[in-house]
This record gives structure tokens, C-alpha cells and sequence, in this order.
């Protein structure tokens, strides 16, 4: 009963099941909205009211708390309750028959809505499209030789834009995405899973990164054990040239490190910086250049294009 373009939100913890969601809220046309089932109701009811979803897809142990959030904002919760104790109210999914069929969107259409953190004091909603989805996606994939053999690591919280990069490439790469054992992972645990999934593409953040590479217990068999892993694309904080030279000492040439730029209004990112040797002697690491049919332009104070050379 979702109609092409309405917003359905989503409320998992299991993984599987949240994959799951997204892409058959794509199949039908829909707008997804990713939430945390942790988040304090003050958070949900502000998110909700903002994006009013018309569907839900979410676990029975957070009908409570959307009854109670929907309630607030004088609405009733529709949707599918996955998981023991589900409201009488839910619906029971039904298998499609044509299970393969093609995506219902065109390239223009939107397809997701993630939220900012708020740091402005509000949380900012962006709505993204299939085509600005799809452009990353097959840059990434083209840009870094991706197929079948790749198996990328998913690092990244469902409610950061950044997950449908963990989510995608490898699946339309043809390859695997591989699911840690936990949201959470103490660092020797992360080191042992990503060896023993044999994990040849990481995104993550610069932090946690710096917090692997600075583990105590980082020893020369950890990273023999990393043997399949060929790239780390880091993004959403700033890449200091410490962290390179710290990266470069442990994993030498083995392992390609890129720096990738942009927010999330701008889908995933727009810029992209391969590190070489040299980097570790300058006094920042660049953002790099624009990826495919991309064009990036500074302005001014004023939003007038900045001349080569201006400060």
C-alpha cells in the first residue's frame, strides 16, 4: 500500500533486516528514513514530525516507543513489525511473485532522507536521489577496479548517509558486504573480524583509524592478518598527516589509503585524494579533485568563484 514517493521510516537493529528494508522501500518507489531504535523519544518525535513518514518497517520492541511518539504528534503508526510481541495493528508482509522485478524509481526520484546531528541545533533533513546515488556508486566501483572478488567491511551506523557506500558498492559490484558480529567491536575483535572475513575494502572515519593504528596490542601478526585488505577510504573528519605517516608505517605500500571530501548534501562525496609517499611531509592532506562528471568551485563571501591562488 506505499505509494511511489512516500516516506517510510525504519526502525532496526538487525542488520539483515535493515538491508533488507532499504531495498525494498527502493523497489517500491519510497523515500526510506533510517532511525536509531536507541535514540531518546525527544529525538524521535522532532524526526518524526519532521519527515511524517506514512510506513514503517521496525521492530516490535520499539512499538512503544513510535505508539507513544506517534501518538504525540496525533498520528497512527502503519506498517511492518518484525520480531515476537508485534502490535495486533501490524501488517504481515507479503511475498512479492515477482521478486526480481526492476526498481520502481528513475534517476531523478528521491530515495532516502538522513538527518544532520543537529549541530546547528536543529537536525537538518537531506533528502538524496537515485541518480546522485548511483553516479557514487559507479564511480567507486569503476574508480577502484571493483568486482566480484571485492568484500567490503559495514562500519558505518544506518543512520549516517555514508552507509549506502558500505551497502552498495559491493552489491552492485557483484561482490560481498560483510557484516561485523556487532554494531560495537573492542579494537582486537575488529582486527580479528575484518582478517578472518577477509575484507579488502574499508570506509571508516580518520578516528577510528587512528584508534586501530594506535592499539596497544597492534602487533606484526595483526597485520599480516589483514592480508586481503587493499583500501581504506577515510572520510568525515579531517585526515591529518600524522595519522599517514603513522598508516604508512605499519602497512608500508600494501594497503592504498584515499582521503574522500564532501557532505551530505552533496551525496556521500565529491572529491577524492589518493596518498602517496610525499604526503606525509606536508602540512595537511588535500581533499584531492573532483570524482567523475563533478565540478567543484570556491567562492567567496559573496558567492562570486574565487580566482586560482586566493587565499
Amino acid at each position: 500500500g506505499c505509494a511511489p514517493g512516500e516516506v517510510v521510516g525504519l526502525l532496526l537493529e538487525q542488520p539483515l533486516a535493515h538491508i533488507a528494508a532499504v531495498i525494498g522501500a527502493m523497489k517500491a518507489g519510497a523515500v526510506f528514513m533510517t532511525l536509531d531504535p536507541q535514540d531518546p523519544e525527544s529525538r524521535l518525535r522532532t524526526l518524526v514530525g519532521r519527515a511524517e513518514p506514512g510506513w514503517w518497517i521496525a521492530e516490535a520492541a520499539a512499538a512503544g516507543a513510535l505508539e507513544a511518539v506517534a501518538a504525540q504528534l496525533g498520528t497512527a503508526p502503519r506498517g511492518i513489525w518484525i520480531g515476537a510481541g508485534a502490535p495486533a495493528a501490524g501488517l504481515t508482509p507479503q511475498v512479492a511473485q515477482a521478486s526480481c522485478a526492476p526498481l520502481a524509481q528513475q534517476l531523478r526520484d528521491p530515495c532516502y532522507l538522513f538527518f544532520t546531528s543537529g549541530s546547528s541545533g536543529t537536525p537538518k533533513p537531506i533528502l538524496g536521489s537515485v541518480g546522485g546515488l548511483a553516479q557514487f556508486i559507479d564511480w567507486e566501483i569503476d574508480a577502484f577496479g571493483l568486482d566480484a572478488q571485492c568484500r567490503v567491511s559495514q562500519l558505518t551506523a544506518p543512520t549516517f548517509d555514508a552507509f549506502l557506500r558500505d551497502l552498495f558498492v559491493p552489491l552492485c559490484a557483484g561482490g560481498t558486504l560483510c557484516l561485523p558480529p556487532a554494531r560495537k567491536l573492542p579494537l582486537d575483535q575488529m582486527l580479528e573480524w575484518l582478517g578472518s572475513s577477509g575484507v579488502t575494502l574499508v570506509h571508516c572515519v580518520p578516528s577510528l583509524l587512528r584508534a586501530l593504528l594506535s592499539f596497544d596490542q597492534l602487533q606484526a601478526a595483526d597485520v599480516a592478518r589483514l592480508a586481503a585488505l587493499r583500501t581504506i577510504c577515510l572520510s568525515g573528519e579531517v585526515l591529518l598527516p600524522a595519522t599517514v605517516r603513522q598508516f604508512r608505517e605499519v602497512f608500508g605500500d600494501g594497503v592504498e589509503l584515499v582521503n574522500f571530501y564532501g557532505a551530505s548534501e552533496t551525496t556521500m562525496i565529491r572529491c577524492h585524494h589518493r596518498i602517496v609517499a610525499a604526503d606525509v611531509e606536508r602540512g595537511y592532506i588535500p581533499i584531492g579533485k573532483p570524482i567523475a562528471a563533478t565540478q567543484m568551485i570556491v567562492l567567496d563571501a559573496d558567492g562570486v568563484a574565487c580566482p586560482v591562488g586566493t587565499p
